[in-house]
């Protein structure tokens, strides 16, 4: 008898996943091994399948990173069913990108955070997550 999982055992969805690192000498590091496997094991817990990797060695503290506009338009396109990070400041680092998260959010694509615990789809997670954010962005004085 050929052991076939059942459906509800069966991966859900197509995700995308996001790794970063600041610098490229960073990425020589495990860093980016390590938010892989963690994102992995997310994955895994949830029935979440990723379909695709993505990998960037640049700061998310400026915006315009390619990589990560090109996984955001693929997600707008509905390319994908949403998308997994390892922690919130691996993904924005700056307002304009968070808040382009909030908006995948607000149109119904889920976006997890793989190492935060945090629960997107509830107010509270929200909120959560919005302090986390903004804790990780640089703060800027004006005069």
């Amino acid at each position: 008898m050929t052991n076939i999982p059942s459906p509800q055992h069966q991966p859900k969805g197509r995700y995308l996943a996001y790794v970063r690192v600041s610098t490229p000498k960073q990425g020589e590091g495990v860093s980016l091994l390590t938010q892989r496997e963690g994102i992995a094991r997310y994955a895994a817990a949830h029935r979440l399948r990723v379909s695709e990797w993505f990998e960037e060695k640049e700061t998310a503290a400026k915006r315009g990173r390619a990589v990560f506009g090109h996984v955001l338009r693929l997600l707008c396109g509905h390319k994908a069913d949403g998308l997994i990070v390892h922690k919130i400041d691996r993904s924005a680092r700056n307002l304009k990108d968070w808040a382009e998260l909030g908006e995948l959010l607000d149109s119904g694509i889920p976006v997890h955070f793989a190492g935060e615990g945090i629960d997107m789809t509830s107010r509270s997670g929200r909120l959560a997550a919005d302090a986390t954010s903004t804790e990780a962005t640089p703060k800027r004085l004006v005069t």
